[in-house]
This record gives C-alpha cells, structure tokens and sequence, in this order.
C-alpha cells in the first residue's frame, strides 16, 4: 500500500472515530492524529464541533481536543475560540439539545460560514447525526439529501418537528418515511403539501399553526389525514373557548366531528360550546350522540342531565340521573367527580319539585364524594332555610363559603335566603372575613 493510500485510509478510520462522538474514541482518535502527525485542518470541522458540544460535560474530550484546535493556522478560527472561550460562564451554549432551529442557523450562517478553514456542511450534517439539530440548516442549504436529513430529524417515537424551520417548500421527501406519526409544520412559509404525504399512514397528529396553508392544503391535509386534523381542528376549539370565543370554537368543533364522528369527546366539546352560545337543545343533541357511541361515558351523562335540568325537563333529568348513577356499579373506576355532579343535579331536580328532603339527600350523597363541593353545600343552605331550619342554614352557607368566597355575595341576593336577609346571625356569616 502507497504512503499516500495508507494516510487516505488512515484519515477515513480516524474521523470514523471521532463521528461516534464517543469520548473513549474520540480520544483514539486525537492521539492517533498526533502520533501520524496529520494536519489538524482535515479533522478541524469535527473537532470543533466536539469541543463545542462537551464544553461543559464531564469527561476528557475537551482537554484533548483542544490543544489540537489551537494549532490550527487560521486566523479567524482561532480569534473565533478565544472568543468563544473567553465568555466563561456566559458561553452561550447554542448546541444545546433544546437549541433553536432559528439559532442555530443563524450561527452557522453568520458566525461560522466566513471562517474558512471550517466546513459548516460537515458541522451541520454532524450535528444532525449526533443531536437530530441544525436540520434547517442543512435543508435550507443542502448539505446533504433531504432523504438523508429527514431520516435524521424523527425522533425514536416517530415524530418529525419542523417548526421554524422557515421553509420556503416542504420536501416531498417527508412522505417516504411512513414511521412518521406526529408531523409539526408550523411557523414555515409554504403554503403548498406534497402528493407524497398521503403515503403516511401512521400519522396521528399534525400541527400546522402559523404556516400559510392554501384552502387546497387545508383539503389535501382532510382527505390525507381526517383523524389528525381532526384533532387539529379540536384543539383550535379548544384554544378559541379559553379566549371565550364561543363561535368559532363552535365552528372548529363541528369540522372536527365532520372528519372524526366517532370521537364521544369531541361531541361532548361541541355540546358545551353550545351551551355557551345558548343553544342548549342542540347541546342535548351532542350529548345523545356522545352517549350512543359510548354507553359508559359518565361527562356524557352528567352533561345531558344538567342540560335536561336547565331546560325543565325534569321527570327525564331523574331517570337520566338513575341511568348515569348505575355506570357506577358496572364500571367503578369512572372519574367520581360526575358521580358527585349527577347527585348534585339529583338534588337540584328535586328542589325544582319542592321536594326538599329528598334534595338533601341527594345533596349528601354528592359531598359524601367531595365534602367541599362549594354549590352543593350552598344550595343545602337554601333548602334549610325553605324548610325553616335557621341552625343548620347557618352551618352549611358558612361552610360553603369557606370553599368559594363569591357565595358571600351571592346570599344576599338568592329568594332562597330572602327571609333570613336581616337575620342578625345570618349577617354575621356574610360579613365575618370582609
């Protein structure tokens, strides 16, 4: 073998090494570079990045390397590590694993590209083989095949992230792998999808917010993946009703249900949109459908019988609230807290009916569950003072508002309590911690 193929071969093996990024190797490598008396330039762009990304780790590798980096020639590569260097306990550690994508580009592009003795490709590619990072980078730029680069970026469990990438087209490439089950593409500038992304198969969730996907995207993107943007379009609901943007939380939830019907969730969020919109029959129609999809669904059941109580349906609300409370015996790990809410409704149907002693009783069964359930507690209260028993009033309306303090202006005002509004001991209760 010639002097000049034994150094190639020679060359290969040691940044074989040093791309396992293992400290015991990288090590290997450093001496045998020293010991070979190989020119520090043709390793720089590896060796750089490692010192950069075991800056702070507990080992030997950056000791080692750095005394080969300073022995490179150039100029600004060495001005570049004294600055870097020299920022201590500010060092602005931008190959973190969290590193933004913006970031990293930015430093390549800026910081590193006018270094010359240093190949950015190289350092892009390898950080994406080490760290899954600087993938914008190298889409942007082409450092390597999108084929290559995509397989680099998902993650063990399946999911591809580009958010902020920034890119101009979204590579087709990204259809080929059909491992793929959480896509993020938002925060790009496309506003088309390739043909290519109907071949995943196992996607299960898309994110696509603050990219400006054309209407024919939006279509692709329905008949592509109906579950996922399902979920997509769900979770706008949900996002418009915390702004309490009740319409369009409406609207979305209704595109939800178009591409998912099977969902009982997302029935049972468009039966609560509609309830805040007023329009509590229509809300009753998606608790039925939540219900007939799934017959054990007890916030089905506690959602249908407060709404069948608010519409004064009250015969139906009882029988309703026997059929969600016999959930309990068939399946006893469903949630209490709507076991709690039926009792609660139970007993605000019977006080409804003038039947007062059968509401306390349903409203005992309900703080038997959560003894520090505010409304059930307030509302025993205004059945003790309909039945005339001042004591006991006093008890329960102190209690509740020790758990919800707005039951303090609340008192004052309910025709429950109306005869005890001037009662000495009743506006003691009220005004004790004012």
């Amino acid at each position: 073998m010639s002097d000049l193929s034994e150094k190639k071969e020679n060359i290969v093996k040691i940044k074989n090494l040093l791309e396992t990024n293992e400290p015991t190797n990288i090590l290997l490598a450093c001496q045998l570079i020293e010991s070979l008396q190989l020119s520090v330039s043709t390793f720089l762009s590896h060796l750089y990045l490692l010192w950069e990304i075991h800056f702070y780790a507990e080992n030997k590798v950056v000791p080692t390397v750095k005394p080969l980096l300073e022995k490179c020639p150039d100029s600004m590569f060495a001005q570049h590590l004294r600055h870097r260097e020299a920022q201590g306990d500010d060092y602005d550690q931008i190959f973190l694993e969290e590193a933004d994508e913006a970031a990293l580009d930015d430093f390549f592009t800026n910081v590193l590209m006018p270094i010359q003795a240093l190949d950015v490709a190289t350092i892009a590619n390898l950080l994406l083989k080490w760290q899954g990072q600087g993938g914008a980078y190298c889409l942007k730029h082409q450092t390597a095949s999108n084929e290559y680069i995509i397989r680099y970026l998902i993650e063990e469990d399946g999911y591809l992230w580009l958010e902020g990438f920034g890119l101009d087209e979204l590579p087709e490439e990204v259809g080929w792998f059909p491992q793929i089950t959480k896509l993020d593409l938002k925060k790009n500038h496309f506003k088309e999808i390739p043909q290519s992304l109907k071949k995943l198969e196992n996607l299960e969730r898309i994110y696509i917010g603050d990219t400006p996907l054309s209407q024919d995207a939006y279509h692709k993107l329905e008949n592509f993946f109906p579950v996922a943007m399902a979920k997509h379009y769900s979770d706008l609901a949900r996002d418009a009703s915390r702004n309490e943007a009740y319409t369009d939380a409406l609207l979305y939830s209704q595109k939800a249900t178009l591409l998912h019907d099977e969902k009982v969730s997302y029935w049972i969020n468009q039966g609560v949109y509609l309830e805040k919109l007023d329009q509590a029959a229509q809300a009753l129609t998606c608790y039925n459908k939540a219900i007939s999809l799934d017959r054990s669904s007890a916030v089905a059941y506690s959602n249908k019988i407060g709404r069948l109580v608010g519409l004064q349906r009250y015969q139906e609300a009882l029988t309703t609230i026997e059929i969600g409370l016999d959930l309990y015996s068939k399946h006893p790990s469903l949630d209490l807290k709507w076991k709690k809410i039926m009792y609660y409704h139970k007993g605000l149907t019977l006080y409804y009916l003038k039947k007062y002693e059968e509401a306390q009783k349903a409203y005992d069964e309900s703080l038997h569950i959560d003894n520090m359930y505010a409304s059930a507690l307030f509302n025993k209260a205004c059945v003790f003072a309909l039945q005339h028993n001042k004591s006991e009033m006093l008890v329960y309306l102190q209690k509740a508002i020790d758990q919800n303090d707005q039951f303090r202006q609340d008192a004052p005002q309910d025709k429950d309590l109306e005869a005890y509004w001037q009662d000495s001991d009743f506006l003691a209760v009220i005004k004790n911690g004012e």
